[in-house]
C-alpha cells in the first residue's frame, strides 16, 4: 500500500511529514521565509522554488503559506491544472494570475474596485475584438453561467479566454498574438489588480504562488 503520493503535496501539519533538510545540505525553506518575513516596506520577492520533481516542492510552500498567514494572504495557482500544461506563456501566467486573485478578494469579502474591474475588462475586450475567436463569441454561453454585474470577470471575454488559453486551438494563436501586440499595457493592468489587492488587505501582503511549473515541458522549470 502506498502511503505517499509524490504528485500529490501534503497539508499542512500531516504526521507523515519529515525534514530531510539535512540530506539535502540546504536550508532553502528557511532562507525563503525568512527573506519574505524581513521584506522590507514596500519592496517585492520574486523566488523561484527549484529542485527535481516529487522532491516536496509543493508541500513545502504549502507549510510556508501556513507559517506566514498573519503576514501574507496566499493565492495559489497550480498550473498544470489552470493552464495548457503543454504549453505556458506570459499572457497564460499574467491571466490566471489576475482572475485568481479577484477571485481569492471577492470570497474573503473585500471585492476588488468595480471600476478598476471594469476598465480591465474593457480593455481586454477592445484588444481582442478584431479578432475571429471574439466574432463568435458568446458570453453567456461561454461562461455558462448568467452574466451577473457583480461577476464582470465572469461575463467577460476576459473571463473566457482562460478556457481559450488551455487548448490548442488557432483561435488560441491569434488572441495571444494580438495580445503580445500590447504587452506593457498587459502588465500593468495585472499590476493594477495586484495593487488594489494589496490595498484592502490592509497590514497584510498578497503572496502568489504559481506551482508546478516544472510539469511543464514548454520551458518553465520551477515552482515560484
Amino acid at each position: 500500500m502506498r502511503n505517499c503520493d509524490p504528485d500529490v503535496p501534503l497539508p499542512n501539519n500531516d504526521p507523515r511529514w519529515q525534514d530531510f533538510s539535512l540530506a539535502r545540505g540546504d536550508q532553502a525553506t528557511a532562507a525563503l521565509e525568512k527573506e519574505l518575513s524581513w521584506r522590507p516596506e514596500g519592496q517585492f520577492v520574486h523566488a523561484t522554488f527549484v529542485s527535481h520533481r516529487g522532491a516536496g516542492k509543493s508541500t513545502e510552500i504549502l507549510r510556508l503559506t501556513e507559517r506566514l498567514s498573519n503576514e501574507y494572504e496566499p493565492v495559489y495557482i497550480e498550473a498544470t491544472v489552470e493552464m495548457d500544461p503543454f504549453r505556458i506563456e506570459a499572457e497564460d501566467l499574467l491571466l490566471n494570475m489576475a482572475l485568481a486573485v479577484e477571485e481569492r478578494m471577492r470570497e474573503r469579502g473585500t471585492p476588488l474596485p468595480a471600476d478598476l474591474l471594469k476598465r480591465v475588462t474593457g480593455w481586454f475586450d477592445e484588444v481582442v475584438r478584431t479578432t475571429k475567436w471574439a466574432q463568435n463569441y458568446n458570453a453567456e454561453a461561454a461562461a455558462g453561467v448568467e452574466l451577473k454585474a457583480e461577476l464582470p470577470f465572469v461575463g467577460s471575454l476576459f473571463g473566457s479566454l482562460k478556457a481559450l488559453f488551455k487548448q490548442e486551438s488557432e483561435y488560441r494563436t491569434e488572441v495571444k498574438q494580438v495580445l503580445r501586440k500590447y504587452p506593457g499595457t498587459l502588465l500593468q493592468s495585472v499590476n493594477e489588480l495586484l495593487d488594489a489587492a494589496r490595498e484592502l488587505l490592509g497590514r497584510r501582503d498578497l503572496l502568489v504562488i504559481v506551482d508546478n511549473l516544472d510539469r511543464s515541458p514548454s520551458g518553465w522549470t520551477s515552482t515560484r
